[in-house]
């Protein structure tokens, strides 16, 4: 899953993200990845970048409930439903995989369509998952990583809780 903010305080929407997702046991932290800076796709002037974290869960809830969850999370953080497609937010939340599941419906897409190509979600996926085969693209993260095209900049957030993962205790 793949976590972004660039409004509001940025780095405890993350945190608080976290917090909520695994709050009823039915999602647990595996690894987190550390916490990136990078642009926005659209950014406006004078727009915060974003915060971005790709964290991997263990959950029995099925992807559409998953989803849900996430959904569920991201109104409890202030997001409207009304926020635009690639614009500001408190919090955005994206499955990116399920296993190596591939799923299109009207309301999910797995793995997520855009994965294997932002370098703000290849970066710090690579970090903890490197060599995981994308099931349509068949590259690794590290290969969809080197082979990418995106012009936008990412950058690791040098200070804060970097990689903390709350439920585990532990950096990642």
């Amino acid at each position: 899953m793949c976590l972004g903010s660039n409004l509001g305080e940025r780095e405890r929407n993350l945190k608080n993200a976290l917090a909520f997702l695994t709050k009823d046991g039915l999602i647990d932290l595996v690894k987190c990845s550390s916490i990136y800076r990078s642009e926005g796709i659209e950014q406006g002037e004078g727009e915060p970048e974003y915060l971005n974290q790709v964290i991997e869960v263990n959950t029995p809830l099925p992807p559409e409930h998953l989803l849900n969850v996430c959904k569920r999370v991201e109104s409890k953080l202030g997001r409207s439903s009304g926020e635009g497609y690639n614009g500001p937010r408190i919090i955005d939340i994206d499955i990116l995989f399920y296993d190596e599941l591939i799923i299109k419906t009207e309301d999910l897409v797995i793995p997520h369509p855009r994965a294997g190509r932002r370098r703000f979600v290849l970066q710090p996926l690579s970090e903890i998952a490197s060599d995981f085969l994308h099931p349509v693209m068949h590259l690794s993260i590290a290969q969809l990583l080197k082979e990418s095209d995106d012009p936008g900049w990412v950058k690791k957030q040098e200070s804060g809780e970097v990689g903390f993962c709350p439920k585990i205790g532990r950096k990642s």
